[in-house]
C-alpha cells in the first residue's frame, strides 16, 4: 500500500479482551445451569418459573415434571398452566397465599408440606 509515496502497511487492532471476558464468563455460568438442571431433574423437585398473571404462564420448568405425567413443553407452550394441575379446593388457597406474600413483599412461603414457593421479583416489582 502506498501512503503519500511510500509503501505502508496498514495495520488494524482492536482489543478483544473484554468480549474474551464475557465469553468465559457466559460460558462459565451456562456450565453451572447445567450442572443445577442435571441436580434439579435427577431430584424428586419440580421448579417452575412463572409470571404473577392471572393464569400465570410458565416460563421455565424441569424437565422431571414428566413424573407426574405432563411434558414440560406443554406448560412452557402455554397448553397447560399452573393452576391447571393444582387440586380444584387447593387453587383458592394457592393463589390467596400468592397474592397475600407479593402484597407483603414476601419472596416465599410454604402452603402446604410438600410444596414451596418463592416469588422472583423484577425490576418492576
Amino acid at each position: 500500500m502506498d501512503y503519500e509515496g511510500k509503501t505502508a502497511v496498514l495495520i488494524v487492532a482492536r482489543d478483544i479482551s473484554e468480549q474474551k471476558q464475557i465469553k468465559r464468563e457466559l460460558s462459565h455460568s451456562l456450565r453451572v445451569s447445567k450442572v443445577l438442571e442435571l441436580i434439579i431433574s435427577s431430584s424428586p423437585v419440580i421448579v417452575f418459573l412463572s409470571s404473577p398473571k392471572e393464569k400465570r404462564p410458565v416460563e421455565f420448568i424441569t424437565e422431571n415434571i414428566i413424573l407426574f405425567g405432563y411434558p414440560a413443553g406443554a406448560f412452557t407452550s402455554g397448553e397447560i398452566a399452573y393452576e391447571d394441575i393444582i387440586h380444584p379446593l387447593d387453587a383458592e388457597k394457592v393463589r390467596d397465599n400468592l397474592f397475600r406474600n407479593y402484597t407483603e413483599g414476601r419472596n416465599d412461603f410454604f402452603p402446604g408440606v410438600q410444596n414451596s414457593h418463592s416469588l422472583r421479583r423484577d425490576s418492576l416489582g
